[in-house]
C-alpha cells in the first residue's frame, strides 16, 4: 500500500549508487507482496536503473517467507503514515520484524518502540528518500554484536507479548 511508502527507499538506493558508484557495496531491496503500487514502483526501479537491485518478488508466505527473513539483513517497516494523515501508529509489520529478531527501518511515533530502540533505525515521518548511507552506517555498528538479534526478540517477548498487551487492557 502506498503509506508503506517503499518508494522512499528506492529513490534512496537510486540516490546511494549513484553517489557511491565505486563501492563494492550493492544494496538489494526484496519487496514482498502484489498490491495497489506494485506496478508504480516497479517503473520507479526501472526509471532509476534499479532491476537488479530492487525485486519484486509477489505474495509470499510460510516457508517461502521464512527464507526471505532468514536471507535479511534489514527490514523495512511503514515508512509513510504522512500520507494517511497519522503521526502515530502501532504498526504490524514492526512487531513481526521485532518477534523474528530482525532490525528494522521505520517512521512515525509508536508507543512500543519509544523511546525508539537501537535495533530500529527511525526516519522522519515524511516523503524524503531513505539515506542509504545513515542505514548502512548504524546497520555496521549494531550488527557486530551476533547475540544482538536474539536480544531483538527478547525485546519482542517482553513488550509486544499479545497476553502482556491485553493485561494492559484489562487491568
Amino acid at each position: 500500500a502506498d503509506w508503506h511508502a517503499f518508494d522512499r527507499v528506492i529513490r534512496g538506493m537510486g540516490n546511494y549508487l549513484k553517489n557511491n558508484n565505486n563501492t563494492s557495496l550493492r544494496p538489494k531491496f526484496i519487496i514482498v507482496g502484489d498490491g495497489e503500487v506494485r506496478q508504480k514502483w516497479q517503473k520507479l526501479a526501472l526509471d532509476l536503473g534499479l532491476k537488479e537491485f530492487v525485486l519484486f518478488v509477489g505474495y509470499k508466505n510460510g516457508e517461502e517467507l521464512d527464507v526471505l527473513f532468514e536471507e535479511a539483513h534489514v527490514a523495512i517497516s511503514s515508512l509513510g503514515l504522512g500520507r494517511i494523515n497519522l503521526k502515530m501508529a502501532s504498526v504490524l509489520k514492526s512487531r513481526e520484524y521485532a518477534a523474528r529478531g530482525i532490525p528494522f527501518l521505520r517512521s512515525g511515533h509508536d508507543i512500543d518502540f519509544n523511546p525508539n530502540p537501537n535495533f530500529a533505525f527511525e526516519v522522519e515521518n515524511s516523503d524524503d528518500p531513505i539515506l542509504l548511507d545513515d542505514l548502512i552506517w548504524w546497520y555496521g555498528k549494531i550488527s557486530h554484536n551476533k547475540e544482538y538479534f536474539e536480544d531483538i526478540r527478547v525485546f519482542a517477548e517482553k513488550n509486544l507479548d499479545f497476553s502482556k498487551k491485553v493485561k494492559e487492557l484489562i487491568f
